[in-house]
């Protein structure tokens, strides 16, 4: 909000203008949330393996919360990680690294599914190998920026 309003020096009326921001966000977004394909039949199989599975995003708790109930998430995720509860937001690692603690496993045993370019430097400082989806950027890019594999949804082989 600072960089949308260099005027306003108030923190707390910042912090005011982004909730405000972000509550109609998730009003006007509502009706059109909807999962990628294939993203409910895979993490159905993660969750069956007994695989520990946690969610980093910067997004703040109220927006996590509104994902997982339009998408009945709840169940699959071992433990979430919002940007409420990081210093240093994306590219920094900590995010991830903070997630990752949360799921007892180590970075390097991780594999993070990213679509942002900071999300991808953020994943891949933390030491996690990094499936880029294209909800973005296209295949190639993806590589490019370091994906070790690059998707356009769910229903793809990635096991390679």
């Amino acid at each position: 909000m600072a960089r949308l309003f260099p005027e306003i020096s108030d923190i707390e009326t910042l912090r005011k203008i982004g909730s405000y921001k972000e509550e109609l966000y998730r009003e006007l977004y509502r009706p059109h949330v909807k999962s990628i394909p294939g993203l409910m039949l895979f993490l159905e199989k993660i969750f069956q393996e007994k695989i520990p599975m946690g969610l980093a995003t910067m997004g703040d708790q109220h927006n996590i919360d509104f994902t997982f109930n339009a998408l009945n998430l709840t169940n699959f995720f071992h433990s979430t990680t919002g940007g409420h509860e990081v210093k240093k937001g994306k590219p920094h690692p900590e995010i991830f690294l903070k997630a990752a603690e949360k799921i007892c496993v180590d970075p390097f045993d991780c594999l993070a599914f990213e679509d942002t370019a900071s999300g991808i430097l953020s994943a891949k400082a933390a030491g996690m190998d990094v499936i880029g989806l294209t909800t973005m950027f296209d295949k190639k890019t993806l590589i490019k920026m370091g994906c070790k594999r690059a998707i356009d949804n769910y229903t793809e082989d990635f096991s390679r």
